[in-house]
């Protein structure tokens, strides 16, 4: 049977599958198990043909499939040297993809294998560079001990430890590249032990301005390898057939991937959202288990210190020490995240805004049941200052996902919440409504075009093209627009999948105007899954051969064009760092091309014209240019390109400090700049389902200012509605103990970009504002939280 799936616009690759490997012996050179040329072949002549590409598996696939297969194992080009690449393209760069199909994956392990003795030799070089002296040998005193034994009396003994600054001179000013992901491999062994020795310095300086025990420094960057090894020492046959398939997979589309039997099992399970764990949909980039999206309301939503496009590079159980995880199978990572309900587990991130590539981040989270209920639609109220003195109602929907029961009762769906939410707000008088799909990864494909209905009424929603060409037009219920006043859509370049078609209907409608980041994600393809086990014969069924994710379908807007790829442009952009970061489906390897199809026949609403649109505009781009918030984006987006220029991170500890210091004072001086503005005169009311459906009015108002009643501006708008960048504190306390960090200290302690007040709302509400003709006071200068600041 085929599992499709072609009703889920899914963002991400999985979405925490478990470890259920079994366990190679250690050592022995791993082979293909005896049904892995099969699967192979199985898998190689679906892509081929069922692929919406339809793409020859010949020279150019097999070289693209090399370069994703080393990149899986060697992202940062630190094992392999370039001597063992040139080999493998010899030997099989231009054949790789054709002899999978003719059955042959031994490429794989012969890959697999060069590259596990190359991480014996590079641990070997580490337990040999990070030597310490016997326990109770005095400085200088001579040792006649193995440096082996040295190490294991420091493992053992928290007594015996070595000064790191005996090894490593810290007072030299020289520097490394952390990401070499777009640089060469090593060119020999001399040039690989140059680049460890300057990792090596750069795994303990980070340890010595984390704090940590001057003991344990130098055990813990010895153990981060021993466990790297030990960890691909128990790799199976398996696993090294998963990513060599997934490899040429890859090369089609960034969601195509072949999924192991453990794999495929937990990807069911992942659907039916019947989990425990910190609520995030994870993917493999390169090596390293990238958070594609949160599960709104999870534990990691709930942190406000994980963020989508963060990378994963160490997992820790408890108090217990990190695993280093890059370069892991991104099921193996999940397992050590999932866990039992209310226990901790701590994750290493590099985090995607932070302004220093050396940033290393440690964020504790406590394991939950991931519930429905946090999931939901909510809303608020905001109460606008108008020019007279009165005041007018502002209304806010905010939806996490497009979220269906896939169950015949069909118990839950967002689009019944929203109508719920809508009907609320009008009754209360809202003069105009922000649908708020900021961060919103998609879900059901069914809401999205029944979303669009309620604002757009009957008529064409999405067009669905598939490997054959054939179009199908999605159209909304026959039935009225249920709400038709004027409207803004707010996006970021995490609004993905089925937040992006509901925003481009209503953009082609011209029926709202839309405000955010450069795009949306830019992902307009689905995928289904399909259960290899029905292409084996009888005979080879006993054993689950796994599944292959791939896409099928491409989305394509009424108007013709393509949400692939470029997304969805806002009609009003305001700055953002999230912009400039590789973030999008354009980033990934072998993302499906942009293109466009035919129009479909619809009619537009123009309740917002061009004319309208441009002067809307203006008005934006003049409070944007005198806000102190937007000033701060501008200057870490200054930074954070300054530093993408020059990838390299000083290994001299005063330098490094002295950034840590500097990074700190800025965010201080923007705390309390912060915490010195006037109150605002606008105020917000959150509005839950619940006191919907109860029938409670919880129009309670309270302050949105940085200082009144003792709570930070951000702490009056529901979590939700924070920027993905830069969520923002819960207290005015947290707030306080906000602090800055270039090191791996606490995921509080980090140079975040954009600052932590949800000032993007508010400039949505300034639009929507101006577009029912009833802009804020005067008084407010051009921006409701500056009060006639100048800009910075």
């Amino acid at each position: 049977m085929k599992k499709t799936l072609s009703l889920l616009l899914l963002a991400a690759a999985l979405f925490f599958p478990p470890l259920a490997a079994a366990k190679a012996a250690p050592q022995k050179p791993l082979e293909p198990s005896q049904d892995g040329p099969v699967i192979g072949q199985i898998v190689a002549r679906i892509l081929e043909q069922d692929h919406y590409e339809h793409k020859p598996l010949d020279a150019s696939t097999s070289r693209d499939m090399l370069k994703l297969y080393l990149q899986n194992f060697d992202p940062d080009k630190m094992f392999f040297l370039r001597s063992d690449a040139a080999e493998f393209r010899a030997r099989f760069g231009d054949d790789m993809a054709q002899m999978v199909r003719a059955g042959d994956v031994g490429p794989a392990y012969f890959i697999f294998n060069r590259f596990m003795e190359r991480v014996r030799e590079r641990v070997r070089f580490v337990r040999r560079t990070l030597h310490a002296p016997p326990v109770g040998k005095t400085a200088g005193e001579k040792s006649s001990t193995t440096v082996l034994s040295a190490m294991n009396s420091v493992l053992a003994s928290s007594a015996a430890f070595v000064n790191p600054d005996k090894i490593f001179d810290f007072k030299k000013n020289e520097s490394v590249i952390l990401d070499r992901e777009k640089l060469p491999w090593p060119s020999d062994e001399r040039d690989a032990k140059d680049l460890w020795r300057k990792r090596l310095k750069n795994d303990v300086l980070e340890e010595m301005l984390d704090k940590v025990k001057p003991e344990d420094q130098i055990k813990d960057v010895v153990q981060r390898y021993e466990r790297l090894l030990t960890y691909y020492k128990e790799f199976a046959s398996s696993d090294v057939l998963q990513a060599y398939l997934t490899a040429l997979a890859g090369t089609y589309d960034p969601h195509s991937d072949y999924m192991a039997a453990s794999t495929e099992a937990n990807f069911d399970i992942s659907m039916r959202l019947s989990l425990v764990g910190i609520g995030a949909v994870l993917s493999s980039d390169g090596g390293y288990a990238k958070i594609v999206s949160l599960v709104p309301g999870g534990p990691a939503d709930k942190s406000k210190q994980i963020h989508p496009n963060d990378r994963i590079v160490g997992v820790a159980q408890g108090e217990g020490s990190f695993v280093d995880v890059v370069g892991m199978r991104l099921d193996d990572v999940v397992d050590m995240i999932r866990g039992k309900k209310g226990t901790l587990v701590r994750l290493r991130l590099i985090p995607a805004d932070a302004i220093d590539p050396a940033t290393r981040v440690v964020v504790n989270i406590i394991r939950e049941v991931i519930k429905l209920k946090d999931q939901e639609a909510r809303a608020q109220v905001i109460t606008w200052p108008l020019e007279d003195g009165k005041t007018e109602r502002l209304g806010v929907v905010y939806l996490p996902s497009f979220y269906a029961d896939m169950r015949p009762d069909g118990r839950t769906s967002a689009t019944r919440d929203v109508s719920r939410l809508v009907a609320y707000l009008e009754k209360q008088g809202a003069a105009g409504i922000i649908l708020d799909l900021r961060n919103d990864g998609g879900g059901s494909l069914a809401e999205a075009v029944a979303m669009a209905g309620l604002f757009d009424g009957p008529g064409p929603v999405v067009q669905v093209r598939d490997s054959q060409g054939r179009v199908e037009v999605l159209r909304a219920p026959e039935s009225q627009a249920e709400y038709t006043g004027p409207m803004v859509v707010l996006t970021t370049r995490a609004s993905a999948s089925a937040s992006e078609i509901v925003t481009a209907a209503l953009q082609d409608y011209r029926r709202a105007v839309v405000v955010g980041e450069k795009s949306t994600f830019g992902k307009g393809t689905v995928q289904s899954v399909v259960d290899l086990a029905d292409y084996l014969p009888w005979s080879m069924r006993k054993d689950n051969p796994g599944a292959l994710k791939i896409t099928i379908q491409k989305f394509y807007r009424v108007s013709g064009g393509s949400t692939q790829n470029r997304g969805v442009t806002p009609d009003i952009q305001l700055p953002s760092l999230d912009d400039e970061l590789d973030m999008t489906e354009s980033s990934l390897p072998n993302a499906l091309p942009y293109d466009h199809i035919a129009p479909a026949v619809y009619e537009p609403k123009n309740d917002v014209t061009a004319g309208e649109i441009a002067a809307l505009q203006k008005a934006s781009e003049e409070r944007v240019a005198v806000s102190t918030d937007f000033a701060y984006v501008r200057q870490d987006i200054a930074l954070y390109m300054k530093h993408k220029q020059d990838k390299s991170v000083s290994l001299n500890y005063e330098a490094r400090l002295a950034e840590e210091k500097a990074n700190e004072a800025r965010a201080e001086a923007r705390k309390k700049e912060r915490a010195s503005r006037p109150a605002a005169p606008f105020t917000v009311t959150d509005v839950t389902l619940e006191d919907v459906i109860a029938g409670v009015n919880p129009l309670v108002s309270t302050s949105t200012a940085a200082g009144a009643a003792g709570k930070s501006a951000a702490s009056q708008t529901p979590e939700p509605a924070a920027s993905v960048s830069a969520p923002p504190p819960s207290s005015a306390a947290e707030a306080a103990a906000f602090s800055v960090s270039s090191s791996s200290a606490s995921a509080k302690g980090y140079a975040h970009a954009p600052p932590p007040t949800d000032f993007v709302l508010e400039e949505a509400a300034h639009v929507l504002a101006d577009m029912i003709g009833k802009p804020s006071a005067k008084s407010l200068g051009v921006s409701a939280n500056l009060a006639g600041a100048k800009p910075r």
